[in-house]
């Protein structure tokens, strides 16, 4: 009887503790960052849009061209999202292996061989460091998926 009733007061208490209520968390509200009227946005001169050139990988029917920034310093022997050989004007914005392209991209841009047209990835500022076909799955089931790995800006700002 005894430890009924300490099992009933046991389990009395585990009910009241788990039970107490969460503080409610507090909404952020963010304000837009605002520029004044009339100002004009000046563009990185010292930034560069570059296509590299295309990639047609094993198993599709797509070229993909990769996008990606250039920055020019004045100190030759610095550059920033490219590989720069000595001091010559020699740059890559991607690495390819055999199912997988590697680089920091801005965008991806898809070409059909038997075609002219060319459609990007997105069309939202995003950076995509690889892309990856899925060979063997193409392989067993007759579709073509390419998996990115994205870096994600930090959109809500909650650090």
């Amino acid at each position: 009887m005894k430890k009924a009733v300490l099992f009933a007061l046991a389990l009395s208490g585990m009910l009241f503790t788990s039970c107490k209520q969460e503080k409610e968390k507090p909404k952020v509200i963010y304000e837009e960052a605002k520029t004044p009227k009339g100002t004009v946005k000046k563009s990185d001169s010292t930034q560069i849009k570059v296509a590299d050139l295309p990639v047609l990988m094993e198993g599709t029917k797509y070229l993909i061209h990769p996008v990606g920034d250039i920055r020019i310093y004045e100190d030759s022997n610095k550059s920033y999202g490219s590989t720069r050989t000595n001091s010559t004007v020699s740059y890559a914005i991607s690495n390819y292996n055999r199912f997988e392209i590697t680089g920091y991209f801005e965008n991806l841009k898809f070409q059909h061989v038997d075609s002219t047209a060319i459609r990007p990835l997105t069309d939202k500022k995003i950076q995509i460091q690889t892309a990856t076909f899925l060979n063997t799955i193409s392989d067993r089931s007759k579709k073509q998926i390419l998996v990115y790995t994205i870096v994600d800006a930090d959109t809500n700002r909650d650090g």
